[in-house]
């Protein structure tokens, strides 16, 4: 009978100690968007809970939530814009995206079937790639101002130092294009700290004729 108990005392500690732990796992991540002559900054909080991780993003362009598996596979994404009448969200179920809610001041609502993975952000999306041995990943991203597919494809490219601030990382490089002859019109680089995996600095415009932005992280805690 004491096994008994002392069993389910054990139990009872184990649940609760995950609880514990999923109350206190956060992390803060800082970054400076620097466009030209202009800077803002997006601040994203991480949390925990149960097996998935919420983060919500903040920025001049308004508050994104997302929600990731533990292995940093994109489940859904609510967009809510601070400039445009713009309130929608993503899921998914295996391949097929739904999209629903407000966009640009119009109802909308989509379904498609996707013919690759669906990554949205390269800040957590690519985990699983460079958490892998593959140099090369395919995926798809929905463009947000038509909300149209694009293949993308992202390569490793070997690693570098990099500092940031008064922090010097090594650092995976990855390149990200579009497929075939249209990786001349763009393309984006990202670095990717060794250890964490975290994104420590992006540069890439929006198209052909754009201006260059660049995205580092400022601070982390």
């Amino acid at each position: 009978m004491k096994k008994k108990y002392y069993l389910i005392i054990l139990l009872l500690l184990a649940l609760s100690s995950f609880t514990i732990t999923d109350i206190f796992y956060k992390k803060t991540y800082v970054y400076k968007n620097i466009t030209g002559s202009t800077e803002t900054t997006n601040t994203l909080l991480l949390k925990k809970k149960k097996d998935d991780f919420f983060i919500t993003e903040t920025s001049d362009l308004g508050i994104t939530d997302t929600v990731y598996s533990f292995k940093y596979v994109l489940k859904e994404l609510h967009f809510q814009s601070a400039k445009e009448d713009s309130d929608y969200k993503f899921t998914i179920d295996k391949r097929k995206l739904s999209l629903k809610g407000r966009a640009f001041g119009r109802k909308i609502k989509r379904e498609y079937v996707l013919s690759d993975r669906w990554i949205q952000d390269f800040t957590f999306g690519l985990r699983p790639f460079l958490d892998s041995k593959r140099q090369k990943y395919s995926f798809v991203i929905l463009s947000p101002n038509d909300f149209s597919t694009n293949e993308l494809i992202a390569s490793k490219e070997g690693i570098e130092k990099i500092k940031i601030n008064d922090t010097t990382y090594n650092a995976q490089r990855v390149m990200i294009t579009l497929p075939g002859f249209k990786a001349m019109f763009w393309r984006a680089d990202a670095w990717y700290d060794l250890d964490t995996f975290d994104l420590i600095k992006y540069r890439a415009n929006k198209g052909p004729g754009t201006p260059m932005s660049t995205l580092v992280l400022d601070s982390k805690k």
